[in-house]
């Protein structure tokens, strides 16, 4: 500030257009702050507090910037390090890093150095998405002290970000266990970061509890009803067919991706089912048992196309369905199997249009642990 203060903003109202309507920096911000290098041309009599006082920056600043001690060590024209956009540079390490946490590394520069080996790989192709995700939530350095069973979990450093961190699950946990024996007045007492890692903890509990109380109120469903079935399809059966109901079939899907989004949030939480509720550990098991799906629709699909050509050659009767496998015509019992693989390639499985099996298969799929 004019006065010499510093004031904090919002770093989206630090910018503003030029002429030509190209971003830039507003007059009176740190140069750090700029998305471009700045560079000042030396002239002849100028000082160093001239100099600093002109751009918003210190004495000191500029003189480690430049490896300097006073004005006497430049030259007329010689050019004056400012900034090199140090802060701007950090900011887009952190929201790239912040973003990996989120939803996954997919950019090359972020990949896990399991990558390198062919193994990790054949795991983990499709699957960017869970190393930075589950670091987020146990990611710690672990140290192990003698006469101790169980290592001790330290924040590690995250060079995206800048700073040590520890997964909010972890930090959470143990906020959470400090607070039972304090019997909440600890709460007060902790860090910033614990207090954010207990709300994130909570919240994924609420978000959990309130999943399964939508499914069971709004839509009736019960994992532990034996009827549940036949009470999702009297709704509406598949698109296009005689039983369709418009309102069903939406209630349908609305279910079916409520159901999707608890399986989300219950990813990565390492207990089987409870209460009804399956958590994470059949994710974890799956996870270490099957192979990327990629194998699933590419090689082995083709695989399937390939074998059902030669059933239907020999007339064999592997070729066809022993019994119906789904609502529409060419998946009756007696149809060939390979116009049902043939859609699959195109990415039509049936279950946009049929959300009942889509229900079903999400239901088995998370089942295979815990049930």
């Amino acid at each position: 500030m004019p006065d010499g203060s510093v004031q904090t903003i919002r770093y989206k109202e630090a910018w503003e257009q030029d002429e030509d309507g190209i971003i830039k920096l507003k007059s009176g911000i740190h140069p750090k702050w700029n998305n471009t290098h700045v560079y000042h041309k030396y002239a002849k009599g100028e000082s160093l507090e001239d100099i600093a006082k002109q751009y918003g920056i210190t004495v000191e600043e500029l003189k480690a910037k430049n490896k300097i001690n006073s004005a006497l060590e430049l030259a007329d024209g010689d050019e004056v390090v400012i900034a090199k956009s140090e802060a701007f540079d950090l900011f887009r390490n952190q929201v790239q890093g912040t973003s990996r946490l989120l939803f996954g590394t997919y950019d090359k520069f972020g990949q896990p150095e399991g990558n390198k080996f062919a193994l990790y790989r054949l795991y983990m192709f499709m699957r960017k998405w869970f190393t930075p995700m589950f670091t987020n939530r146990f990611g710690a350095e672990l140290v192990w002290t003698e006469g101790k069973t169980l290592p001790k979990f330290n924040a590690r450093y995250d060079w995206a970000l800048g700073k040590t961190r520890k997964g909010f699950y972890l930090t959470g946990f143990s906020a959470m266990v400090e607070m039972l024996k304090s019997r909440g007045k600890s709460y007060k007492y902790l860090s910033t970061e614990e207090k954010i890692a207990f709300r994130k903890l909570a919240a994924d509990g609420l978000f959990i509890t309130a999943f399964a109380l939508m499914s069971s109120l709004l839509f009736g469903y019960d994992d532990d009803d034996d009827e549940k079935w036949e009470k999702i399809a009297g709704r509406s059966e598949a698109f296009g067919t005689d039983g369709y109901q418009t309102y069903g079939f939406l209630q349908n899907h609305m279910l079916n991706l409520l159901m999707g989004v608890q399986g989300e949030t219950t990813a990565f939480i390492p207990l089987p089912k409870v209460g009804g509720i399956n958590f994470g550990m059949d994710d974890y098991g799956k996870m270490l048992t099957s192979t990327s799906t990629a194998f699933g629709n590419t090689f082995l699909l083709y695989m399937q196309l390939f074998g059902d050509v030669l059933n239907m050659a020999t007339f064999n009767e592997a070729a066809k369905f022993q019994r119906d496998a789904g609502p529409y015509s060419w998946e009756e019992k007696g149809d060939y199997k390979f116009w049902d693989h043939f859609l699959k390639a195109f990415g039509f499985t049936g279950s946009t249009g049929d959300p009942e099996t889509a229900i079903k298969n999400l239901r088995n799929s998370a089942s295979r642990i815990g049930v």
